[in-house]
């Protein structure tokens, strides 16, 4: 890694010289702060966002605005906030999406480990699999066997060929010998959810919220993770059914590189004091979400684990940069 002078920092910051950068710091925020999100309004990281809303105002005197800039895998909006003023007023917050970058999206203008560094974890879930229920398949067994009969007549929702539901899928057609057929959707969750509950697709992965509040339209086959649901005992979990690679997610906030250490300390604090307030929890539970909060070390460690994973499943399957 090439060492930056003084003066190439300064104008990675945004700031003319020193002691304006100083002002700028100790004044931070004093407008609104814009969160980018790789998915549609509605989809998991915007209704996670807007509930840490108040700890923002609270903490920084200043409200956050969602800008949802769906599609393209993500690439719209991991590019818009990588070529962002680093100034802690345009942030990321993304799933493991930006993780698929490097393997995935070619000729990015961005590097999507150095130029938008984590700085918290802020909430984890777990994903249920589960399928329309006018279909005759009630279990995941009874998927295999139904989809191997039916070759390419068995249709599940995904962001795109760069996104980790269409590895996950790539993964249960290794395994299973299936000819799962794969259908992009651009806004993500809200649009694949629609979908399988209009048996338009008859598989998707869904939050456990998603999946309790729809139980009439759609049932569980199986679940990520290392432990079963205590809300659903018989559904058993992606590594019982052989398939550790299929994991839940975690919902990671980024800044643009160049980030003064002072504004990332600001960010994450207001993250990490609001993931701990009762009503916050609440919240992300509704939506399957469990509250994290961590170090900018350990979000960046995640986030390169991340990168490295999908990378070699990347390979794995043969899927080529778009």
């Amino acid at each position: 890694m090439k060492i930056r002078s003084i003066a190439t920092l300064i104008v990675l910051t945004g700031c003319a010289t020193l002691p304006v950068c100083a002002s700028a710091q100790q004044d931070y925020p004093n407008k609104p702060i814009r969160v980018i999100s790789n998915l549609a309004a509605g989809a998991t990281p915007d209704i996670m966002m807007r509930a840490l809303g108040p700890t923002f105002q609270a903490m920084l005197g200043q409200p956050i605005i969602m800008d949802n800039k769906a599609g393209a895998s993500g690439r719209i909006a991991f590019e818009y906030v990588a070529k962002a003023p680093a100034d802690g007023y345009t942030i990321l917050v993304s799933n493991q999406n930006l993780a698929t970058a490097t393997a995935f999206m070619k000729d990015l203008s961005f590097d999507p480990v150095s130029d938008l560094p984590p700085i918290s974890i802020v909430a984890s879930t777990q994903l249920m699999y589960a399928a329309n229920t006018q279909q005759p398949y009630k279990t995941f067994p009874d998927m295999v066997a139904y989809a191997k009969a039916n070759p390419g007549k068995v249709f599940q929702g995904h962001g795109g060929v760069q996104t980790t539901q269409n590895l996950f899928m790539l993964a249960i057609n290794q395994k299973y010998g299936t000819q799962l057929t794969g259908v992009p959707y651009k806004g993500g969750s809200p649009q694949m959810w629609l979908a399988a509950y209009q048996n338009e697709t008859q598989l998707s992965f869904f939050t456990e919220t998603a999946v309790t509040t729809n139980i009439a339209r759609v049932t569980p086959i199986a679940v990520t993770g290392d432990r079963r649901l205590t809300t659903y005992p018989n559904v058993p979990t992606f590594n019982e059914l052989g398939l550790p690679q299929v994991i839940g997610v975690e919902y990671i906030v980024h800044v643009p590189r160049g980030t003064p250490q002072a504004i990332i300390d600001k960010l994450r604090a207001a993250i990490n004091a609001g993931v701990q307030k009762q009503e916050v929890k609440d919240a992300f539970s509704k939506t399957g979400l469990t509250a994290v909060g961590s170090t900018a070390a350990l979000a960046a460690q995640r986030h390169a684990e991340y990168t490295r994973f999908f990378t070699e499943m990347g390979k794995t399957f043969n899927i080529q940069p778009e």
